[in-house]
């Protein structure tokens, strides 16, 4: 019997402006794309992003299936990040209200840490 291990070189990268949806529903996100990892980072650039609040929900999409895996609890079992490193707990996915960090019209650098 042989064994595959598959790992993907990607993050998926969604930006929401609101609660509804956040932090992995690109449906409901205002962006959303795929980045590739170099090492262990990754790096995108947004472009025409208005000034506003914003939250930003990161995922290691690990198995390449583009969506974010949780088990039968809701329990992730790929690693993930937020803006302002806000983590999910017991009550559910991390929430839009910590999360959330205003992006002025000059624009801004974020770093999420994914883990």
């Amino acid at each position: 019997m042989r064994t595959v291990i598959f790992f993907s070189l990607i993050v998926s990268i969604w930006f929401f402006d609101q609660a509804d949806g956040f932090p992995t529903d690109e449906k409901k996100a205002v962006n959303c794309v795929e980045a590739s990892i170099s090492g262990n980072k990754s790096q995108f650039f947004f472009e025409n992003i208005p000034a506003g609040t914003y939250a930003v929900g990161v995922i290691h999409d690990e198995n390449g299936n583009h969506k974010f895996d949780t088990n039968f609890m809701g329990i992730p079992k790929e690693v993930y990040g937020t803006t302002n490193n806000v983590r999910g707990g017991i009550g559910g996915p991390p929430k839009f209200e910590p999360a959330k960090i205003a992006i002025p019209k000059s624009g801004a650098t974020l770093s999420v840490l994914v883990h």
